[in-house]
């Protein structure tokens, strides 16, 4: 048994145990009950409670076959049962010395369908938002059609709660009326072309973010410090329900856990849009949660990739980078496929109505990559590379050999730019079966072409089998609408008294100014430094100007915890130094600590802009357990004390402790770490111990906190040599890029 599922079981029971009144038949949950759909030819997830004390029994009527099942000290019994092939009805009877009989089950293709409002939209469509064709399929729905349906309302729960509230219906008027109209026509076409029962588990929420559907473990271990926890208290309810981390996974994913299923469906992602690079990671682990937690590894996984709409500027590029994050995202995840929407947005609406499109691509691609079908290939045309030669580029996509269309027609939602970086509209023609030349009057030398990438830029690129292309880049550059950054850096130097031999710095010390010019941070802490060290740096370094005082004596003895400043950059307002102990005006020794510790803040303006930011640097004691929990409160308290009207704030340093330590909960209720709260971040540590520990056992123990500024594009462990030398200090520099926040007027 994994980890994650002995946790989500233990959080079952204890739910179990605030549940209803005590009754001497078995209790079900809903997803298992009569009408149901199970799993063709597997081995199918039973569960449910007694509290009789009694072994179950379980008994269907398509096997011979018994299976029994014993409750735990909750009451909660699970077991598996074989399948045969698709076919029913069946009845399924379970009893604990009292029976439970039930009816009308079907056996065949279970798929677990999930998302935000386009896949919540229902046949019958959204109030004035209707969905093409629906009406005809739901006037001529016959119950006896074996597709079943189960949707479960909407709940958001601080934890696991034990049931959901649904019910498995059959394939009337009224029950396709309000099932997703992406699910059904899903299930409908692969009833049609398989001739077996089909059944869809609905799980949704509009406005729903990813995350909300992840559980609790994941959230944590993955993307600890990355989001808002609150959710985490046991008796809290989330603050912002369909967006809060875990809160749709506790109320409408966990009580579904094990139910056995071939596949996933997921429309999701507009929520997410404005953190594209995140959502790679978040989409990768969220498929890996859900196939570990319903003993599914192999379950296909298929999504929907956003349509295009305005999203508030028809210009902006928001829809072009999340869909690249879509796909980026599919390239980690085994067994996976998008069914692309180029073709199918409306500019007012985001809620395409063309949802029989979207639920037959992703029926094409199960029935292709998963059901043994051939005849036509249901992968999108994908981008594979391009080649600028005589005022034009020249596009190769990845396809198949019918190739792509239309032929001998403009190809139309393509873009081009030349060194500006200014894109402008362009036309294409396919040249052979996968290319496509592409020009413009208005860009004679281009170096760069995108298709269909703004918000609003619908293009007619298909493959032949009328399957559209996603959006596509040739280039990396940054997002245009990524505000100028502050880049900030922490460095633990290693100070200039230490026995380090081949690594003193005498020997190394060239490399770190060669650091600083590279990394050209508007403002760095340094820790450790003498003021020999501090003098060095500024001598080789002459744009910045450093602050600090010595520990020992508040004078320039000892070891300094200083502040760069680019002053080409950054104008120095005001600064201060204080002790980390009892009593920090002073210089004196705190706690349990083996050495006096100091932390150093700056108040600062970007030149640029205006802006005003506070800069601290600190270095926790490597000893005092005692004085580097009172230390960071210290900081903590002082932090909240010294920035009355909440400008930005950058808390930067070596702590000393590991992401998980407990000292660390109050600053990271107060700020975000960097190393899990940008959307592109390195993984590794900073500690090497000059060459001790390898790469991928680098200890993390330096930090970048952040307040005030919405979005940190990235952070960044610095492990390049410099003057030849492998390690510069036995810790790499950490980086961050923060955005500042849109002035309000």
């Amino acid at each position: 048994m994994t980890n994650r599922l002995r946790i989500f079981i233990i959080s079952a029971a204890l739910a179990f145990l605030g549940g209803t009144a005590v009754s001497a038949k078995v209790t079900l949950p809903s997803v298992i009950s009569s009408d149901m759909v199970l799993q063709q030819q597997s081995d199918v997830a039973l569960w449910g409670w007694t509290d009789s004390g009694n072994k179950v029994s379980i008994k269907t009527s398509w096997s011979r076959e018994k299976y029994f099942a014993e409750p735990d000290k909750d009451g909660k019994w699970m077991t598996k049962v074989h399948t045969p092939s698709a076919g029913g009805p069946y009845e399924l009877t379970i009893s604990d010395g009292e029976k439970t009989i039930l009816t009308n089950i079907l056996i065949g293709e279970v798929w677990f369908c999930s998302g935000q409002s386009n896949m919540e939209m229902p046949m019958r469509g959204f109030r004035s938002q209707p969905a093409e064709g629906a009406g005809r399929i739901i006037m001529t729905a016959k119950p006896g059609t074996p597709i079943r349906m189960i949707t479960v309302k909407h709940k958001a729960a601080a934890t696991p709660v034990r049931d959901i509230e649904g019910r498995w219906k059959e394939n009337t008027p009224e029950a396709v009326a309000s099932t997703s109209a992406v699910a059904y026509f899903f299930a409908l076409k692969l009833h049609q072309m398989l001739d077996v029962p089909v059944g869809i588990i609905i799980t949704e929420w509009g406005a729903s973010t990813i995350e909300a559907w992840m559980d609790k473990e994941t959230v944590t271990n993955k993307f600890f410090g990355e989001f808002d926890r609150c959710f985490l208290g046991e008796s809290k309810q989330p603050r912002l329900k369909q967006q809060a981390p875990s809160a749709l996974f506790n109320g409408q994913v966990a009580p579904l856990v094990p139910f056995t299923f071939k596949g996933m469906l997921w429309y999701q992602g507009e929520s997410n849009q404005d953190r594209p690079k995140q959502y790679v990671r978040l989409q990768k682990e969220y498929v890996s949660m859900m196939r570990e937690l319903f003993h599914v590894p192999d379950a296909p996984f298929y999504c929907v990739q956003i349509a295009p709409y305005y999203y508030s500027d028809p210009d902006g590029f928001t829809y072009g980078y999340f869909c690249e994050s879509q796909q980026k995202s599919l390239e980690g995840i085994p067994h996976s496929g998008i069914a692309t929407t180029t073709d199918l947005g409306e500019y007012g609406v985001i809620h395409p109505r063309r949802k029989e499109e979207v639920g037959s691509r992703l029926a094409d691609l199960a029935l292709i990559n998963d059901y043994g079908f051939k005849g036509i290939n249901p992968t999108a045309p994908c981008y594979e590379s391009t080649k600028f030669e005589n005022g034009t580029a020249i596009v190769t996509m990845k396809t198949d050999a019918q190739g792509l269309a239309p032929w001998g027609q403009d190809i139309t939602g393509l873009e081009l730019a030349g060194n500006d970086r200014v894109f402008h509209p362009a036309t294409g023609r396919l040249k052979e079966h996968n290319t496509i030349v592409v020009s413009s009057p208005l860009v004679p030398n281009p170096v760069a072409v995108r298709y269909s990438f703004r918000n609003w830029k619908p293009g007619n690129l298909y493959s032949t089998w009328g399957i559209p292309a996603g959006p596509f880049r040739s280039d990396d550059w940054p997002r245009e609408d990524t505000p100028p950054t502050l880049r900030v850096m922490s460095f633990n130097v290693r100070n200039s008294r230490a026995r380090d031999g081949d690594n003193a710095w005498e020997i190394r010390r060239d490399a770190t100014p060669l650091m600083i010019r590279d990394i050209r941070p508007a403002v760095f802490g340094i820790q450790e430094a003498y003021e020999d060290q501090i003098q060095y740096i500024c001598e080789q370094c002459p744009e910045y100007k450093c602050v600090s005082v010595g520990r020992d004596d508040g004078k320039k003895k000892g070891e300094q915890m200083s502040v760069f400043c680019d002053t080409t950059r950054i104008e120095i307002l005001s600064w201060g130094t204080y002790w980390l102990s009892e009593t920090p005006d002073v210089p004196s020794l705190g706690w349990d600590a083996a050495c006096r510790r100091t932390a150093t803040w700056a108040l600062l303006r970007q030149k640029a802009s205006g802006r005003e930011f506070y800069f601290v640097n600190t270095h926790l004691d490597h000893i005092g357990v005692t004085a580097r929990r009172e230390g960071l409160a210290l900081i903590y308290k002082r932090i909240q004390s010294m920035n009355p009207n909440g400008l930005p704030m950058i808390l930067a340093g070596d702590f000393n402790v590991f992401p998980d330590d407990s000292c660390l909960t109050d600053i990271s209720s107060l700020m975000k770490n960097t190393r899990f709260c940008s959307e592109d971040a390195d993984t590794i540590g900073s500690f090497n111990g000059f060459g001790e520990f390898t790469r991928d056992n680098l200890e993390k123990i330096d930090y970048i906190f952040y307040r005030g500024f919405p979005v940190s594009p990235c952070f960044k462990v610095v492990t390049d040599s410099y003057a030849g030398r492998p390690y510069i200090s036995d810790h790499y520099p950490i980086y961050a890029d923060l955005v500042f926040p849109e002035l309000k007027i």
